[in-house]
């Protein structure tokens, strides 16, 4: 019985680790999804969607260090918890597109 114990309690352990929990996309994530992240509070999360609403979407998670309240340790606490599934324009190019003027061609 100690042994069936311990096994569960290895397996709790090792499912439980930052490998195998479930990581965040950056440039989708909620508010309440980045809280969720350990080392995310709330100040920082709303700093998270204000930078990706003003610059657009993130390129790399080593773009959180843009952030104010994320530094490299931060980043190095909480790189593990996120992706990028989505990357797209930056707010940038997409304002040049909208600047420029359509090409049509001739059927």
């Amino acid at each position: 019985m100690k042994t069936i114990s311990s096994i569960v309690l290895l397996l709790l352990l090792i499912f439980s680790s930052p490998a195998f929990s479930e990581t965040i996309d950056l440039n989708t994530a909620t508010l309440e999804q980045l809280q969720s992240v350990k080392g995310i509070g709330i100040k920082t999360a709303q700093s998270i969607i204000k930078y990706r609403t003003e610059h657009g979407l993130f390129s790399s998670i080593d773009a959180l260090t843009q952030v104010k309240g994320i530094g490299q340790k931060k980043l190095a606490k909480v790189r593990e918890q996120f992706i990028i599934v989505q990357k797209t324009e930056t707010k940038e190019t997409t304002d040049k597109k909208e600047a420029s003027p359509e090409k049509t061609t001739a059927p």
